[in-house]
């Protein structure tokens, strides 16, 4: 597990394990991850997923056109916004409209530990509301970087991903980021 060592000699999945935020380089732009306990009335924070069947498992009545959009897109900068399973009902995983984001990202250190933590991980740009995220080390706030984080690196495609409501009949951009559509 010396891959997952971060900033402060602890292991980035066990900092997630004992319910601490993490700083991430991811495909996109830097992270903040953590646990999803339960999720805020207002704000998606999307989940990070690294198998198809957590889609399954958090949304529900998944239309033929997100099958092909993941299929296209994933791994990659695809956001997609499902209406929440009972499940994600349950325990409060959705937002107050009772919806619920994923993407999947083309990271291979992101890959890993979510494949080895096994949880619900959210995560959101490490970016104080309103700011522009961050893509290059250089440019991530110094409170963020206080936070236990691997080995940083310049982000790939240093734009946020594009964010697709698929709760309609039709795929509806509600942000537009580094896939065109």
């Amino acid at each position: 597990m010396e891959d997952f060592k971060v900033n402060s000699g602890t292991n980035i999945v066990d900092a997630l394990a004992n319910s601490q935020a993490v700083l991430v380089s991811t495909d996109t732009v830097f992270g903040l991850c953590a646990l999803a306990n339960t999720r805020g009335e207002k704000k998606i924070f999307p989940f990070l997923v690294y198998k198809m069947d957590q889609v399954e498992k958090y949304g529900r009545v998944i239309k033929p056109y997100v099958y092909d959009l993941v299929k296209q897109y994933w791994p990659g900068a695809l956001t997609i916004v499902l209406n929440a399973s009972d499940y994600s009902i349950d325990r409060k995983l959705c937002d107050a409209n009772k919806t619920i984001a994923m993407r999947m990202p083309a990271d291979n250190f992101c890959f890993s530990f979510l494949n080895m933590l096994n949880s619900n991980i959210v995560c959101t740009s490490a970016n104080v509301s309103g700011q522009v995220a961050p893509a290059k080390v250089s440019d991530i706030d110094e409170r963020f970087l206080a936070l236990p984080h691997q080995e940083l690196y310049d982000c790939k495609l240093g734009v946020a991903s594009t964010v697709v409501d698929c709760t309609g009949a039709e795929p509806k951009i509600l942000r537009e980021g580094a896939i065109k559509l």
